[in-house]
């Protein structure tokens, strides 16, 4: 039977509390990640998924355009949408980090971690204890590791 540390992906990315939305999103894209847990003075504290930043309540404006024919000319250079775009950058990671999330021994089964995560809405599942992270446990590891 296979057990958390069979399918973790090790050397976690984590962010700190203080960091911006930009900052977070930078992250995310560049490591190619959905799932970052959110570190307070190196003790985990929560957990910032893509659907947590889809799901906020403010989007990204978009920046004004006009239309002639089938040529788009766009103004984002506006007081206006620099204004309103610096407002959602402004975003700490405190706005919006979930403080509910999955986190199992090394030792636990594979079938109890799908099962909670299925049960519970969980994007992911953490491994290691609130100041030791040594795993994440995604959707995909499951389905690439587990069979």
């Amino acid at each position: 039977m296979k057990v958390a540390k069979d399918i973790m992906s090790s050397g976690v990315v984590t962010i700190d509390v203080t960091a911006t939305f930009e900052e977070v999103l930078t992250l995310m894209k560049t490591r190619k990640i959905g799932n970052i847990p959110v570190m307070d003075n190196e003790i985990l504290i929560g957990i910032i998924t893509r659907d947590s930043m889809l799901e906020h309540n403010e989007t990204a404006p978009n920046p004004p355009a006009i239309f002639f024919w089938d040529i788009m000319v766009s103004f984002a250079g506006t007081q206006n949408f620099k204004k309103k775009l610096d407002h959602v950058f402004s975003y700490k990671l405190e706005d919006f980090y979930s403080e509910h999330y999955l986190l199992v021994d090394e030792n636990a089964s594979v079938e109890k971690i799908v099962t909670e995560m299925l049960e519970n809405k969980y994007s992911c599942a953490l491994v290691g204890s609130e100041d030791l992270l040594i795993g994440i446990i995604t959707k995909s590891d499951l389905i690439e590791k587990s069979f």
